[in-house]
């Protein structure tokens, strides 16, 4: 698959990520048979992280020159972004359909490491 739909499929799936906790927080705290948070605004800084990421994968869409930079960010965010919702989610009481947004920020990370490449500047 070529590097610019995987970031543009990889923006997507980030975006729609955002738009239903920033959009819809009443609707996903239902469904997951969550109490409403005490402090919204830290709900709302929470729920922009995702579409922070989105812009910043569109951004390396369309700078090449800047998108190592930019997906290692990415990546280091899903990873730690997953493994906190991994943790929370085992060891507290939240529901377990939240591991499947915590794994799969592990294998976005996965996947975008073939687009960052490492190594492929070192020859």
């Amino acid at each position: 698959m070529p590097a610019d739909r995987l970031l543009l499929i990889a923006s997507l799936y980030h975006a729609a990520l955002a738009l239903g906790g920033l959009l819809l927080p009443g609707d996903l705290l239902r469904f997951l048979h969550l109490d409403p948070p005490r402090y919204w605004l830290t709900w709302y800084l929470v729920a922009t992280a995702p579409a922070l990421l989105a812009g910043l994968l569109q951004v390396a869409r369309k700078r090449p020159d800047l998108r190592r930079g930019l997906l290692f960010a990415v990546m280091a965010a899903d990873v730690v972004g997953g493994a906190v919702l991994l943790v929370g989610t085992v060891l507290t009481d939240l529901p377990r359909v939240l591991l499947g947004p915590a794994v799969a920020g592990g294998l976005w990370a996965w996947l975008l490491w073939g687009v960052y490449d490492p190594e492929e500047k070192s020859t």
